[in-house]
């Protein structure tokens, strides 16, 4: 992981995904979170959200790490993976929120979108 984050730190974006899709294989589990983001947003590599999407979730769901919900929640709201929408996001905040290892900002999202329902 050391080796993706210094790579992403000297702008190489594409080969630094490449070093966080090794450490996802060796279920290192942050590393998956990094990419599905990478994925979902296109940030350096070609965009592929659905596949993002997936990833996130799964680091979420199966790995208790509750900052993929709130990355996939992230995404839901601002439409980057299929039109936004706001009640799932809100769910995966809430997810994100009480997952194994909590991400206290899956807290404030949720909060903050049910503050602005009528």
């Amino acid at each position: 992981m050391k080796a993706a984050f210094a790579i992403e730190a000297m702008g190489d974006k594409p080969r630094a995904a490449t070093y966080y899709g090794l450490a996802c294989k060796h279920r290192e589990w942050t590393g998956c979170g990094i990419l599905g983001q990478m994925e979902v947003q296109g940030d350096g590599i070609p965009a592929a959200p659905q596949r993002g999407l997936k990833r996130l979730l799964n680091v979420c769901r199966e790995h208790g790490i509750g900052r993929g919900c709130v990355e996939a929640g992230i995404a839901w709201e601002r439409g980057e993976v299929g039109g936004s929408d706001l009640f799932r996001a809100q769910l995966l905040y809430q997810e994100g929120c009480k997952a194994r290892i909590p991400e206290q900002l899956g807290c404030d999202h949720a909060a903050r979108l049910a503050a602005t329902k009528p």
